[in-house]
């Protein structure tokens, strides 16, 4: 994928300086705009991704401590440009095509575009309690958790990683109004109830899904959560060996 794109934002900059007309460099700029700054979310995820410290933070949860794995402001650079990319270049394939398919594409890219905006200020949370998961603004108790997955979602010509949190009862997760109806229409894509992009945090998403593994399988190893020595625990836990 990495080769797409440079190649195609490459013939987008010779149309954009060697273009005859107005439409051949409109042209130009939409593949720089789709291919170049597009692929800055997909791609800078994985190579911003670091291990060791700083990928997992101790804190505190509605009063009890916690894990908690940050979004650095380097990833969340990386997805604001990606979405203005995508959405900037579906608005120019518009003006250069016409059709309302095309203009449903741009709505649906400059909404992505508006939730990228948002998600830079307040990023998705990722946290961890002895007693509970914590996903952006759902949680869901450990007891209430069926299976944890990393899996491969498509996104055009490649896949980003995904993890998966698959309740036992959807009715278990606690989240606001407006959420439960995101999570009724998400059912019908995913798999899994509650769903997150791995690229968005410090660390890889094997490591993440790893430690909710354990965390789920050892009720005892839950009550340590928090504890700046079971933090050093989980950083030598392997690497989750597949995915799904």
């Amino acid at each position: 994928m990495a080769t797409f794109s440079v190649v195609f934002t490459l013939i987008g900059l010779a149309t954009l300086v060697l273009g005859q007309d107005t439409d051949q460099r409109l042209t130009g700029v939409m593949l720089v705009l789709f291919c170049g700054f597009g692929s800055v979310g997909y791609l800078g995820g994985p190579l911003l991704a670091r291990r060791g410290r700083g990928t997992i933070e101790v804190g505190r949860a509605g009063g009890e401590p916690a894990f908690v794995y940050p979004v650095p402001g380097s990833k969340r650079l990386a997805q604001l440009i990606g979405a203005a990319g995508l959405a900037g270049g579906c608005v120019l394939l518009y003006v250069i095509a016409g059709g309302w398919a095309l203009a449903a594409c741009a709505v649906v890219f400059v909404l992505f575009l508006l939730l990228a905006l948002y998600r830079t200020v307040r990023p998705v949370r990722l946290v961890i309690t002895p007693t509970r998961v914590l996903v952006g603004s759902s949680e869901i108790r450990w007891e209430a958790i069926d299976d944890i997955d990393l899996y491969e979602m498509p996104a055009g010509n490649t896949t980003v990683d995904m993890i998966g949190i698959d309740a036992k009862d959807p009715a278990d997760i606690k989240q606001p109004r407006w959420m439960a109806l995101i999570l009724r229409l998400g059912r019908n894509l995913s798999a899994y109830d509650l769903v997150v992009g791995a690229d968005l945090f410090a660390g890889g998403g094997e490591g993440i899904v790893e430690a909710l593994k354990t965390y789920k399988r050892d009720a005892r190893r839950r009550r340590r959560i928090g504890d700046e020595a079971e933090l050093a625990r989980l950083h030598r836990l392997p690497a989750l060996a597949g995915r799904t």
